[in-house]
């Protein structure tokens, strides 16, 4: 294998492979400067590259200042067909059970399936070495440019990309469940369905963060608590309470904090929750005696966020008594 420095990644990232119509497809050069940046700003620690708002936020900030084509600006087409550099500098990593569903094309074309399919991507750990450094950085931003985009005078976004990713946090944080979901429901008639995936997606990845962060990363029914969160990987996880695909609703009011097994087992219906905030277990369920029974909590208080600005919406919390718990399989 030939040797990996830097003059092989600068070969290599001189000789993406594109479609050449319309002056040549930008997706791949903007996927590696929007890394460049992840990694220049903390956003990326090692050589795993995960799907994040951040990444997201940042491939659509550069893309914006440097495309001027009719390209169409989707996020998944890089991240997946990067793998299919003969360099192989980059490589998809699946999710357990999702090893084939990979290999379709067609269907990584699509955000949400490739989130689906997709664990990370990984580059070379000598690649992600050479990135750790500032002046290897600047080096291949310049390289990236002055092939791709030899036309470009401006400043690239770099940190403001984020201001994007910033609004949306505001909203969600802020904005009352009917101001969001108007807002939601306008974006849907704006934009193409593509790009509103894409959006949706940002805006699903940051309430999962939020929630947990709410919540002190402690479930809100079984009081368990793991305060490490990293690699968009953490135990305690962000539910719900009225699905989004009905209620177009990210606002923290519509979310609770629930460890896997009970976040599976509220969205089954097993247990919904009181309007005075207590946990209403089904009796029809048959459970062996343990520390991790949910017959236990019956009755009890759900640990709550501090102040009652974003405790958990009434309505929501009615919608699911009524619709998955009442009304469901129990």
């Amino acid at each position: 294998m030939k040797n990996k420095d830097l003059i092989f990644y600068n070969h290599a990232f001189l000789h993406l492979k594109r479609d050449h119509k319309n002056g040549g497809a930008p997706h791949k050069p903007i996927m590696l400067l929007s890394l460049i940046d992840a990694i220049e700003n903390g956003f990326v620690e090692g050589n795993r590259i995960y799907i994040t708002p951040e990444l997201i936020g940042y491939f659509k900030a550069n893309w914006s200042a440097l495309v001027e084509t009719k390209h169409d600006a989707r996020f998944a087409l890089p991240f997946y067909h990067l793998s299919g550099e003969n360099s192989k500098f980059w490589r998809l990593i699946p999710n357990d059970g999702c090893e084939i569903w990979v290999e379709s094309k067609s269907a990584m074309r699509n955000l949400g399936n490739l989130q689906t399919a997709i664990r990370f991507a990984e580059i070379d750990k000598e690649l992600a070495i050479f990135l750790f450094e500032k002046v290897n950085r600047d080096f291949f931003r310049q390289v990236i440019m002055e092939k791709y985009f030899p036309n470009f005078n401006g400043v690239l976004p770099g940190n403001s990309a984020l201001k994007i990713i910033w609004d949306i946090e505001n909203q969600i944080v802020e904005e009352s469940s009917v101001e969001y979901q108007k807002r939601i429901l306008e974006l849907k008639k704006q934009i193409q369905s593509e790009e509103f995936v894409e959006e949706i997606a940002i805006r699903c990845a940051i309430f999962k963060r939020k929630i947990p962060q709410l919540y002190a990363f402690t479930c809100c029914v079984s009081g368990y608590k793991v305060d490490v969160s990293f690699n968009s990987t953490t135990l305690i996880e962000a539910c719900h309470i009225k699905p989004f695909r009905i209620a177009c609703d990210d606002t923290l009011t519509n979310g609770i904090a629930l460890c896997p097994t009970f976040h599976t087992a509220f969205d089954a219906g097993l247990f919904t929750i009181s309007d005075s905030l207590k946990v209403v277990v089904s009796n029809k369920i048959k459970e062996s005696q343990s520390p991790q029974n949910l017959s236990q909590f019956h009755g009890t208080q759900i640990k709550l966020p501090e102040g009652e600005k974003h405790f958990p919406n009434l309505e929501n919390i009615k919608w699911h008594r009524e619709k998955i718990f009442e009304k469901g399989r129990w």
